[in-house]
């Protein structure tokens, strides 16, 4: 039996006092887990897995009187069983899985002038998703094998919950209350997996694999909004299941009696009601739905894995590069037209490298290259009736500096009567690279008297950190 509990929390903070403003961000994850294994024999294994996941996301922001808060959460109960058997020719995988969702989308806070302003009673979604599973993996000859599973899917939206219909220009038109435990939309689907293998000689293979998938929870971002406000949502009667079928091949090679493995892999996916947030998390300052704000649309990523890894020897390591290239089409946004999805990385970059000084000493460096993310500029301000107007440029028509850093370690291993002991130290981004967090954009001038500038601003985090940790193994 093994317990593990982790917690992490990141805080961001910005003040810009010429402007007024001042934002935080808080995110952060808790991880509770227990699992127990039992060995039946030589062919047959159990394991039981119990756990909970707390993510959750708070941002704050006030300028001159106006203060906001916006807090997202989403805390999971799991329960898994697993069960394998292992023959000479076969490796069988079964078992059933059941997650307890539990959604704090979009809750807000806001005062203008110490006044507090009302947006309707905090939300709170559930939902229960389960899932059995099986995959049987055979060689079929001593050059072929296959590898095929199933996971047929069940998942509840369950009360309290309120469904709102709107009108032809946003206004609520109509809601429908659903009390506890009662079932607010059902969804139910089919996810099969194939995996072929064909061993061409001692040193290479060639690799093809299918994998249909349906995800009942969304992360939902918007492209119009270039802070990390990423959150998750679940499916409702308005938002569907997310669905993605993937195909890859792939060759894959060792050299010089197995102390190089070189493989390139190749990949195409198709994604179909994929989400979108068109106005951020919050609509308006009318509500705290965020129904309204959602679209859906559809999504395509391709690209080429490159990878060479050399596993023995005093030295060893991998360089890996992948190649790609990710778009979306949602109707309501960049006028129907294909673009760059948030998250779309041209390049990606890892090499990593181990050199064993002796026996106890460990030097280590790892490089990482990754284009920058796409992002969606405000091009221009113009008057209409005396009212400001912001322009945009074509969505996410533009990249953030590329990320890049290295980072430098040594390991020193010893001893402490019958324990293993391990002292670390390391420096995280050595060159001290400013990478990209976020970008805003400061306004000055005055519109009015035609001379006004929109200057992008780049917010940076993890300059250089030297750490050192102690590890004990017993």
């Amino acid at each position: 039996m093994s317990i593990t509990f982790y917690r992490g929390k990141d805080t961001y903070a910005l003040s810009r006092q010429k402007l007024g403003f001042d934002n935080t961000m808080n995110w952060g994850n808790t991880l509770l887990s227990c699992n127990y294994n039992k060995l039946y024999n030589n062919n047959l294994s159990l394991k039981v897995t119990a756990g909970y996941t707390d993510y959750s996301y708070l941002f704050k922001a006030s300028q001159y009187q106006v203060d906001i808060g916006l807090f997202s959460a989403v805390r999971d109960l799991i329960g898994k069983i697993k069960m394998n058997y292992r023959s000479q020719r076969q490796n069988i995988l079964f078992g059933m899985d059941y997650t307890y969702h539990r959604f704090t989308p979009n809750n807000l806070q806001a005062t203008a002038s110490g006044l507090d302003l009302n947006f309707g009673p905090n939300r709170t979604l559930l939902a229960h998703e389960l899932a059995a599973f099986f995959q049987d993996e055979y060689l079929l000859t001593d050059y072929i094998s296959i590898s095929a599973g199933i996971r047929p899917t069940i998942y509840l939206q369950t009360g309290p919950y309120t469904e709102y219909s709107f009108n032809e220009i946003g206004d609520i038109k109509d809601t429908v209350t659903f009390p506890r435990n009662e079932i607010v939309s059902r969804y139910a689907g089919i996810e099969p997996r194939i995996n072929l293998r064909y061993q061409l000689n001692l040193n290479s293979a060639l690799k093809a694999s299918y994998t249909h998938n349906k995800q009942y929870i969304h992360l939902a971002s918007s492209s119009s909004v270039n802070l990390p406000e990423d959150v998750w949502l679940p499916s409702t009667n308005t938002i569907r299941p997310e669905k993605a079928d993937q195909f890859t091949v792939g060759y894959y090679r060792n050299t010089r009696g197995n102390k190089y493995a070189i493989s390139c892999e190749f990949y195409y996916k198709k994604m179909k009601d994929q989400i979108e947030l068109l106005y951020g998390l919050i609509n308006d300052f009318q509500d705290n739905t965020f129904e309204k704000s959602i679209t859906i649309g559809r999504g395509t990523s391709y690209g080429a894995e490159f990878q060479v890894k050399k596993t023995n020897g005093k030295i060893s390591g991998w360089l890996t590069y992948t190649l790609s290239r990710t778009t979306n089409q949602f109707n309501a946004i960049n006028e129907g037209k294909i673009y760059p999805a948030h998250y779309d990385r041209t390049h990606d970059i890892n090499f990593v490298m181990v050199y064993k000084l002796s026996k106890r000493w460990t030097l280590s460096s790892t490089f990482v290259f990754a284009s920058g993310n796409a992002y969606t500029m405000p091009s221009y301000k113009y008057l209409v009736e005396g009212n400001v107007i912001t322009g945009y440029s074509s969505t996410d028509a533009f990249r953030m500096p590329a990320y890049h850093r290295l980072d430098l370690g040594a390991e020193y291993y010893f001893r402490t009567g019958k324990l293993d002991s391990r002292l670390n130290f390391s420096i995280f981004n050595v060159y001290n690279r400013a990478n990209p967090f976020f970008i805003y954009f400061e306004i000055s001038g005055d519109v009015f008297h035609y001379n006004l500038k929109i200057t992008p601003r780049q917010v940076t985090l993890f300059p250089i950190i030297p750490s050192i940790s102690y590890s004990v193994k017993f």
